[in-house]
């Protein structure tokens, strides 16, 4: 298509006369710096609106379109972490709107309460941007963020920005894959200071055990740390993909149970939206995992957790732990390490039972052929185990290796160098002891 030519001196005299004469008014000089596109908040807010900023922490190279996002709440400023899905849709987590924005149908309640700040990126200056309206906001019933079905909401610029957006990764949360969060800090009522952090995907935690596939809608990552600012921060993958939305740390009350029954030290968790189950503005980018509409109910948890707390299965790692060390000690038989339900503490000790003898001729000779009776004693430890959480606040046991016991072993040589088995009788002392009929040679 061929371009019409322009008479370029005639049109910027138009232009002139247009500016000059327009409404009356005289021709102001435009400053240097971003001139803000909303329309201003009269007042004490409006000037600590012109306060804020938002930077790159130093030494990295922040992604452009992030954001810093001023919300006017009770007459006073919170703030969240924004990103661009597009060049005119910034995305956040709807937990860190308030109740009046999330339900208000009016877009002059959006343009009025909510600011978006960016930083200076590429060849892009900082810019303050408004809120034409808000697109969506997930509703966020109750306090327990496992139960947020999702945590997200989009929000119409102003204006359009052209910077680097994300495109939405529908692949789930894999179980301790590494995963990067980009985040807001607010490190002052005026600065926002954009840094990332390094996190790994934690499923099956007591925090939130609901989340035990991909596709849970509601997941963890432990990590990384929580700060003022931080809801909203977009949970990137390794191709840079869009994985999910952070909603919020550990409740207080809940790290208080870890922490006093932890293992490993905790280390930080926060609740997260997980990408795969995320509404996305695209009508044609719907979730379709059947794992994103399960049911989520206050029920289901409490079950879920009582089970973890009566599961054997945390116990299973010192268990054999204990069975391997136990079976290097004397090289006459195979030993199994039961679990024994301990009534006093509520967790479980170690019992050993003989499972077979080991290669006969391997060891006959240390004891005697012709011997009738052999008697041997150990001192092991009196092994207790209970339970305790991990640094993802996962069940794991741990063991109590501070008493010793002594046990006895009786069996009878004569008898295994003749007819390949024997009898045996196992005692702690001071305890009467348990008798094994006819331990045979190992398969």
């Amino acid at each position: 298509m061929i371009e019409p030519k322009v008479r370029w001196p005639l049109a910027l005299l138009i232009l002139t006369l247009f500016v000059g004469f327009s409404c009356g008014k005289k021709a102001e000089v435009i400053e240097s710096r971003p001139t803000p596109t909303v329309d201003p908040v009269t007042g004490e807010m409006e000037a600590q609106l012109k306060l804020q900023s938002v930077i790159c922490d130093a030494g990295l190279s922040c992604p452009g379109g992030m954001a810093k996002i001023a919300i006017i709440d009770n007459n006073k400023l919170k703030f969240c972490t924004g990103f661009l899905v597009n060049s005119v849709t910034l995305a956040t987590a709807s937990s860190c709107l308030t109740e009046t924005l999330r339900i208000s149908e009016d877009d002059s309640r959006c343009q009025k309460d909510l600011h978006v700040f960016l930083p200076r990126a590429g060849f892009s200056g900082a810019q303050r941007v408004g809120c034409k309206k808000l697109l969506f906001a997930s509703p966020i019933q109750g306090i327990d963020p496992v139960l947020w079905r999702q945590d997200i909401a989009y929000i119409e610029l102003s204006e359009p920005v052209f910077r680097r957006s994300v495109r939405l990764n529908r692949e789930g949360l894999v179980n301790s894959a590494k995963l990067t969060i980009w985040k807001v800090d607010a490190d002052n009522n005026q600065l926002g200071v954009i840094r990332k952090d390094e996190c790994e995907v934690i499923q099956n935690s007591y925090v939130n055990p609901l989340f035990d596939s991909n596709f849970n809608p509601t997941a963890l990552l432990s990590g990384c740390a929580f700060k003022e600012g931080n809801a909203g921060a977009i949970v990137l993958g390794p191709q840079q993909g869009w994985r999910g939305v952070v909603s919020k740390p550990l409740s207080a009350a809940l790290e208080r149970v870890v922490r006093q029954n932890e293992v490993e030290p905790l280390q930080p968790i926060l609740h997260v939206s997980n990408g795969a189950c995320i509404q996305s503005i695209l009508e044609s980018d719907a979730p379709t995992a059947r794992e994103c509409f399960r049911n989520l109910d206050n029920d289901e948890i409490d079950a879920r957790r009582a089970d973890m707390l009566t599961n054997l299965t945390p116990y299973q790692v010192n268990r054999q732990a204990v069975e391997e060390n136990v079976n290097q000690i004397r090289p006459y038989f195979n030993w199994r390490a039961d679990l024994v339900e301990n009534t006093v503490n509520g967790g479980y000790d170690i019992e050993l039972t003989p499972l077979c003898m080991r290669p006969i001729a391997d060891w006959i000779d240390l004891v005697g052929r012709g011997t009738r009776r052999f008697v041997y004693s150990k001192i092991v430890p009196r092994w207790k185990l209970t339970l305790g959480f991990d640094r993802g606040a996962r069940l794991v046991s741990r063991m109590d290796t501070t008493e010793t016991q002594k046990i006895f072993v009786q069996f009878f040589p004569r008898t295994v160098w003749n007819s390949q088995k024997t009898d045996m009788f196992v005692w702690k002392e001071g305890m009467p002891a348990r008798n094994f009929d006819d331990v045979k040679t190992c398969e």
